[in-house]
């Protein structure tokens, strides 16, 4: 599980095993802030020393994390609108420090968690600071941004050859 905050990761994996019968060690907390791409960067540094976890191949990958609508504008440690910062590029850049383990699995999936909201966006802005604040479009252009996303990672894939790893999205 990644999480930003592992305090609360912790609560949701005690819930887990309890509710699964899954044994505790099964499930592994990872420190991760999509907030700021610089922790998303070294990411998989502390995913790798995770032990049990370096070099295993994932079968799933849901980038399932979301901002919706803060009331206020805010803004990633990189200052990009916390909307698009999180719900996409931080979600892009994770999936590219995974990809090699999803592309060494038998058969691996990679789920963009999009939203019926994208019907309702105009475009993508160019500019993902978005200085005007509106909070209702930009999280609507997040969403089509995801599956912009999804479509485009699969056409790589088969423009590569890569048949065990495919991309889908879904809504919540």
């Amino acid at each position: 599980m990644c999480c930003r905050t592992v305090s609360k990761a912790e609560s949701a994996k005690t819930d887990i095993a309890k509710r699964s019968g899954l044994d505790l060690t099964k499930i592994h907390i990872v420190q991760l802030d999509l907030m700021d791409l610089d922790n998303v960067g070294t990411f998989r540094s502390r995913y790798d020393a995770e032990p049990g976890l370096a070099g295993r191949p994932i079968d799933m990958l849901i980038l399932n994390a979301g901002i919706m609508v803060p009331p206020t504008r805010e803004l990633t440690k990189q200052g990009l609108e916390s909307q698009m910062g999180t719900n996409v590029v931080g979600h892009f850049k994770f999936a590219a420090c995974m990809y090699d383990l999803c592309k060494a699995a038998q058969s691996s999936r990679v789920v963009f968690v999009s939203s019926v909201m994208h019907k309702y966006a105009r475009g993508i802005s160019d500019d993902f600071t978005f200085p005007k604040y509106d909070k209702w479009p930009i999280y609507c252009q997040s969403k089509l941004a995801d599956l912009t996303l999804m479509f485009k990672l699969n056409r790589l894939l088969e423009q590569k050859g890569v048949t065990n790893v495919q991309a889908f999205a879904c809504h919540p």
